[in-house]
Protein backbone atom coordinates (compact mmCIF):
# COMPACT_ATOMS: atom_id res chain seq x y z
CA UNK A 1 0.00 0.00 0.00
CA UNK A 2 1.19 3.33 -1.09
CA UNK A 3 0.61 6.55 1.06
CA UNK A 4 1.99 9.00 -2.01
CA UNK A 5 3.57 7.14 -5.05
CA UNK A 6 7.31 6.15 -4.59
CA UNK A 7 7.40 7.81 -1.24
CA UNK A 8 6.00 5.63 1.85
CA UNK A 9 4.69 2.02 2.09
CA UNK A 10 2.54 0.20 4.61
CA UNK A 11 1.18 -3.17 5.64
CA UNK A 12 -2.86 -3.98 5.63
CA UNK A 13 -3.35 -6.76 7.90
CA UNK A 14 -6.81 -8.37 6.71
CA UNK A 15 -9.07 -10.99 8.11
CA UNK A 16 -10.20 -13.06 5.37
CA UNK A 17 -12.55 -14.84 7.18
CA UNK A 18 -14.47 -11.71 7.65
CA UNK A 19 -13.42 -9.76 4.20
CA UNK A 20 -12.01 -6.52 6.55
CA UNK A 21 -9.19 -4.77 6.83
CA UNK A 22 -8.40 -4.65 10.77
CA UNK A 23 -5.03 -2.86 10.97
CA UNK A 24 -2.72 -0.53 8.74
CA UNK A 25 1.01 -0.84 9.87
CA UNK A 26 2.94 2.09 9.19
CA UNK A 27 6.07 0.63 6.83
CA UNK A 28 6.60 -3.71 5.91
CA UNK A 29 9.23 -3.99 8.38
CA UNK A 30 9.74 -7.17 9.27
CA UNK A 31 9.98 -6.11 12.95
CA UNK A 32 6.86 -4.23 13.06
CA UNK A 33 4.97 -7.20 11.43
CA UNK A 34 6.51 -9.11 14.28
CA UNK A 35 6.03 -7.19 16.85
CA UNK A 36 2.17 -6.37 15.70
CA UNK A 37 1.75 -10.71 15.42
CA UNK A 38 3.22 -11.34 18.74
CA UNK A 39 -0.20 -9.35 20.58
CA UNK A 40 -2.25 -11.47 18.43
CA UNK A 41 -1.37 -14.87 19.56
CA UNK A 42 -5.05 -16.30 18.87
CA UNK A 43 -4.39 -15.99 15.03
CA UNK A 44 -3.84 -20.06 13.99
CA UNK A 45 -3.50 -19.36 9.99
CA UNK A 46 -1.44 -16.57 8.35
CA UNK A 47 -1.90 -16.08 4.56
CA UNK A 48 1.29 -13.65 3.79
CA UNK A 49 2.60 -12.75 0.25
CA UNK A 50 6.42 -14.14 -0.52
CA UNK A 51 8.27 -11.03 -0.20
CA UNK A 52 10.22 -9.46 2.72
CA UNK A 53 10.61 -10.94 5.56
CA UNK A 54 7.61 -11.92 7.08
CA UNK A 55 8.82 -15.96 6.66
CA UNK A 56 10.56 -15.20 10.02
CA UNK A 57 8.33 -12.46 11.58
CA UNK A 58 5.28 -15.04 11.29
CA UNK A 59 7.49 -17.62 12.61
CA UNK A 60 8.52 -16.12 15.62
CA UNK A 61 5.77 -14.32 16.85
CA UNK A 62 3.31 -17.12 16.10
CA UNK A 63 5.44 -20.29 16.38
CA UNK A 64 2.03 -22.32 16.37
CA UNK A 65 0.48 -20.86 13.67
CA UNK A 66 0.39 -22.67 9.80
CA UNK A 67 1.77 -20.01 7.03
CA UNK A 68 0.40 -20.12 3.17
CA UNK A 69 2.06 -18.35 0.87
CA UNK A 70 0.33 -16.62 -2.33
CA UNK A 71 0.74 -16.52 -5.79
Amino acid sequence: MAWRRNHRYGMIICDLERRRAIAVLADREQATAEAWLIQKHQIEIVARDRGGGYTQAVARALPHADQVADR
